[in-house]
């Protein structure tokens, strides 16, 4: 497994803007970091909003796929002994498709109190288009505290139960795609 580091200082200059619980505005999609196509995880106001850069549109079918939730691990990769997040994509197949986000990719990361085993949330995917965030996905999604990274287990039985009662639903068009390296002229610079 290749795990990539960002400094953390370049996180720490990413903005959010937000009205209530939706994402009204950021430089994340203009920072360093999407160039590179690191994604950004940001929590806030019971949601897990995945902000995804242009080069790793490829893989939004990936996390919107017959989604039936997604399992969000908070713990330490022992491998470089740093916090951060698992975010697994159930879909009911025996290869649940998983990215596993170092802590210097992530926002502020959620407090579970040690009484709570599972913590309800939304699992949302957020893309640029016309310099805004546009919600592209959103699927129901617990929030767990596990020690050790990557965890890649399914949810107990029980648990499914917690999970918040709305169906995955794809709400946004996918921006225009090109990839990495063939974007087109930008005409202000001529």
């Amino acid at each position: 497994m290749k795990y990539i580091h960002y400094p953390r200082n370049a996180v720490d200059s990413i903005t959010i803007a937000n009205d209530g619980s939706r994402l009204i505005g950021t430089n994340y999609w203009s920072s360093p970091m999407a160039a590179c196509g690191l994604f950004y995880l940001s929590f806030h106001d019971g949601r897990a909003r995945m902000l995804v850069p242009p080069s790793q549109h490829g893989l939004l079918a990936h996390f919107t796929r017959s989604v039936r939730h997604v399992i969000l691990s908070l713990g330490v990769y022992v491998e470089v002994g740093r916090p951060g997040v698992e975010w697994l994509v159930e879909d009911g197949s025996d290869t649940p498709f998983v990215l596993h986000l170092d802590q210097a990719m992530c926002g502020r990361l959620p407090t579970i109190p040690p009484w709570v085993s599972y913590q309800p949330a939304k699992a949302e995917l957020w893309l640029e288009s016309g310099g805004r965030p546009v919600l592209y996905h959103q699927a129901p999604a617990l929030i767990r505290q596990v020690g050790i990274l990557p965890c890649l287990q399914p949810l107990p039985a029980q648990a499914v139960g917690l999970l918040p009662a709305f169906q995955p639903a794809t709400t946004g068009e996918l921006p225009p795609f090109f990839p990495f390296g063939q974007m087109p002229a930008d005409p202000s610079l001529n």
